[in-house]
């Protein structure tokens, strides 16, 4: 709350990412760190991997202390370990080149993305859709209701 009776709005590109309290990671005990989408499809063996090697447990409890963990933990575990020549493109299109009005967030997609999207049948999913995305969402629902 601020000031006791208004919500904080929710900030999608803060001005200073050092403002967050809390302490930055110092060590990920040998792992390189690594970032990527936070969409996975992992193996049986990886789970199993993740919970039951005690190897990992200081590299996992150090994302406690991370400002976005969901976008790092994964990635970092996946790619230091021998899973790393396993994985697969991403199945979800994002646009993180095109900025707007924030160098850290997704573009919305919108019609300007159709062929991007009719190009790539590898894409099941799309991030990040807002009202501006009507017409794109229109033409992919025709494309996939295509007998």
């Amino acid at each position: 709350r601020n000031d006791g009776d208004q919500y904080m709005p929710h900030i999608v590109c803060p001005v200073k990412m050092g403002d967050d309290p809390r302490p930055p990671i110092d060590s990920m005990h040998g792992m390189q760190l690594h970032k990527a989408e936070m969409w996975w499809v992992l193996p049986r063996d990886f789970v199993h991997h993740i919970f039951c090697s005690s190897d990992l447990v200081g590299p996992i409890c150090s994302f406690m202390h991370t400002l976005i963990p969901d976008e790092t933990l994964m990635p970092t575990l996946v790619m230091n370990s021998p899973w790393r020549t396993r994985r697969m493109p991403c199945v979800m299109f994002t646009d993180w080149e095109t900025t707007q009005n924030c160098p850290r967030a997704p573009c919305i997609l919108t019609d300007d993305y159709i062929e991007r999207f009719q190009a790539d049948p590898t894409k099941f999913f799309g991030r990040k859709f807002g009202k501006e995305s009507a017409s794109l969402l229109s033409v992919l629902r025709d494309t996939l209701l295509k007998p």
